[in-house]
């Protein structure tokens, strides 16, 4: 009696033993949160998982902007353009999950990181070819700023926009005016300040800019994944 009573225990256990190993638990973390995440590794792949998580919360729109130096100017293109390579190819060699979105998620991440990497390069060959930075936008303010950096507008025309468009919200307006007025006899720093105040931030709050947040679209997706994966959450306060 205790012998069959022993036998069918093992048998239960037997039994019991591939639902256990069918499972798989895995740690992640965004933001502020952390996850355990649960899944069959027969169904879904650990790579696939990981790398599809990557895409939605860890691998945002690259920030290269970098104020033209004249001294190292070519340097700082050639690190840009290896940068702009290097995240692209990192987007393309990530293996997702066959999830509805994601792969539209991909080409929206790429399509951002590709218009930040012309932005941030025509910038700096904008520095001594102001021709470079045509194509972004076709919004007159803008394009007054190219004409500035051409030599086709007055310096004290272009000093007075600038000063006009970047000083209205500053907490003092007068000694913003006056910073611009004084870097401006610096044509370098002019240059700089008409590229950066002047036509990057013209072109990034143009009316016919992208107006989609592709962060938080990328974010929805990912926290449905993890909702359907998830068996523990904690997160700071």
């Amino acid at each position: 009696m205790i012998g069959r009573a022993i036998a069918t225990a093992l048998l239960a256990a037997l039994a019991a033993a591939p639902a256990l190993a069918a499972s798989k638990t895995i740690e992640y973390g965004t933001g502020a949160c952390s996850y355990k995440l649960r899944f069959d590794p027969a169904k879904v792949n650990e790579t696939q998982l990981r790398d599809t998580l990557r895409l939605l919360f860890d691998a945002p729109v690259p920030d290269l902007f970098d104020q033209p130096d004249p001294a190292r100017l070519q340097k700082q293109i050639a690190a840009a353009e290896q940068s702009c390579k290097a995240k692209l190819d990192e987007i393309g060699r990530l293996k997702l999950l066959a999830v509805p979105g994601v792969e539209a998620a991909r080409d929206q991440l790429r399509a951002e990181t590709e218009l930040s990497c012309r932005m941030s390069l025509a910038e700096l060959r904008g520095f001594t070819d102001p021709a470079q930075l045509n194509g972004f936008t076709t919004e007159p303010k803008c394009t007054f700023y190219i004409d500035a950096l051409a030599g086709r507008v007055p310096k004290a025309k272009a000093l007075e926009t600038l000063s006009a468009a970047s000083c209205a919200d500053n907490a003092s307006p007068a000694r913003c005016r006056k910073e611009f007025a004084d870097r401006a006899g610096d044509d370098t720093k002019y240059r700089i300040d008409l590229l950066s105040y002047g036509w990057r931030n013209c072109v990034l709050h143009a009316p016919d800019q992208p107006a989609s947040d592709g962060n938080a679209a990328r974010n929805e997706i990912g926290e449905k994944i993890i909702a359907r994966y998830k068996i523990k959450e904690s997160c700071e306060d």
